[in-house]
């Protein structure tokens, strides 16, 4: 069952933007509130990229920000308040938001309905724009990088993903493991298919995908896809390779055979 919460995210993560990527309200410590309405010149826009393969997931998040978001993101660096940001400052905010943000890492994504365990390896996050004066008005970009294990490989079969979204998620690009096929997928705007060699490529934005609690509908920022991973039989290859064996024991019979008779002679 995916968190209850997620249920409201669309109205948090709008009251909250400037809390990160994919969560409602934090610590000030962190982030300050925005006004969304503020300032016409001020954007904030996110993109996903999300690499999935049989054993691990490297899930990367870029974040940029520009006018009173970028602005407010600087105060919120600024821990000293002097109207200054220098790299110590960078890198203290880093950690207090890293750890904060620990425990939301590890639902920004789920497999299987969580039966499927996901570890949590690790977590970096790069700020470009933020050092020197708070009253720069450039933008400020942020990286996250979250790399995660599977506990078990992805078996042959069918399994269900979900990836948290949000509102402001323009880009979002999926790979998908070698091997699979996708059945459907929801929560993708102005999506499209590509194969990039053995693996499907699932692009778009980030929209709005529905599921039912108790019989009732619900909706949520999130994307949700359904893949069939093939056994060995199911490979194109598998038929070919299979007449080959039995060409090969055919071939190994008729020479056992022509063998026994030039000995019986």
């Amino acid at each position: 069952m995916y968190p209850k919460k997620r249920i409201f995210l669309i109205i948090i993560l709008i009251m909250f933007l400037a809390s990160g990527l994919l969560t409602g309200a934090t610590d000030n410590e962190i982030a300050e509130e925005m006004d969304i309405s503020a300032d016409v010149h001020s954007s904030a826009s996110y993109s996903n990229y999300i690499d999935i393969e049989n054993d691990q997931i490297l899930f990367d998040i870029k974040e940029e920000y520009t006018g009173e978001y970028a602005d407010n993101l600087r105060r919120s660096i600024d821990l000293d308040g002097n109207g200054y940001i220098n790299e110590t400052e960078i890198d203290t905010f880093i950690d207090n938001y890293l750890e904060i943000r620990t425990d939301d890492f590890r639902e920004y994504i789920i497999i299987n309905d969580g039966n499927t365990e996901l570890s949590l390896v690790s977590v970096t996050m790069e700020l470009d724009g933020a050092e020197g004066n708070t009253s720069d008005n450039g933008n400020v970009s942020v990286m996250t990088t979250i790399n995660y294990e599977l506990t078990s490989s992805l078996s042959a079969g069918e399994h269900r993903i979900w990836i948290l979204g949000h509102p402001l998620i323009r880009e979002k690009e999926i790979i998908l493991p070698k091997n699979t096929e996708i059945i459907s997928y929801q929560g993708l705007d102005e999506s499209q298919v590509i194969t990039d060699g053995e693996r499907d490529v699932l692009k778009g934005k980030s929209g709005i995908s529905s599921f039912s609690i108790n019989d009732q509908a619900s909706f949520e920022y999130a994307t949700r896809i359904t893949i069939h991973k093939k056994a060995f039989y199911e490979h194109p290859y598998f038929l070919p390779f299979l007449g080959l064996i039995q060409l090969m024991l055919i071939i190994l019979a008729a020479y056992s055979i022509k063998r026994e008779k030039k000995k019986d002679n």
